[in-house]
C-alpha cells in the first residue's frame, strides 16, 4: 500500500502535469488536504448545495469576471463540482487523480493573474472538496464503501 507521501507527490506531479507554473499552489493544497485531519469527512449537504449554486453562477451562467467578490470557498466549491463532473463523465480514476483534476481545473480557471492569496485559498478549497467528496457516507469497516463513494459524488451532478 502506497503511503501518505507517496499519494501527495503523486497528486502534486499529476496536476504539475498541465500547469507546471501553479507546482507550488498544487504543493500547498495537498499539504493543507494532508495536515487538515480534521475535515476528512463527506461534505455536507449544504456543502454540495452551495458548491452546485457557485458553480451554476460561474460555470452555467458564464459570471467569472470577478471571483473573488464570490469568496475562495464559492469558487472552489464550483470547480470542485465542475471536476466531480467531468471526472464522472470521463470514467474517474484513483482518489489522487479526481484532486489532481480539480486543481488543474481551478489553475485553468484563474490564470495567471489572479491574486496569489486568493489563488492559494481557492486551490486548498478545491483540493480539501475534491477529497472529501471521495469519501462517502458513515465510515466503518465491511464492502460498499466504492458505492458509497459513488453516491456521494454524484450527489454533485
Amino acid at each position: 500500500m502506497a503511503s501518505h507521501a507517496d499519494n501527495h507527490e503523486h497528486t502534486v506531479r499529476k496536476a504539475a502535469q498541465e500547469n507546471p507554473d501553479d507546482a507550488e499552489y498544487y504543493e500547498n493544497a495537498s499539504k493543507h488536504v494532508a495536515n487538515h485531519t480534521n475535515e476528512h469527512k463527506p461534505p455536507s449537504d449544504d456543502e454540495v448545495e452551495e458548491a452546485k449554486q457557485a458553480h451554476h453562477k460561474i460555470y452555467r451562467q458564464g459570471k467569472q469576471d470577478d471571483l473573488e467578490s464570490m469568496g475562495a470557498d464559492a469558487v472552489g466549491g464550483a470547480v470542485a463540482t465542475e471536476a466531480i463532473q467531468k471526472f464522472l463523465g470521463g470514467g474517474g480514476g484513483g482518489s489522487n487523480d479526481l484532486v489532481a483534476f480539480a486543481m488543474t481545473q481551478a489553475s485553468q480557471l484563474l490564470g495567471g493573474n489572479a491574486d496569489p492569496g486568493f489563488k492559494g485559498q481557492v486551490m486548498q478549497k478545491v483540493a480539501m472538496m475534491a477529497f472529501k467528496s471521495q469519501l462517502g457516507g458513515s465510515g466503518g469497516g465491511g464492502g460498499g464503501g466504492g458505492n458509497a463513494m459513488i453516491g456521494m459524488l454524484q450527489k454533485f451532478l
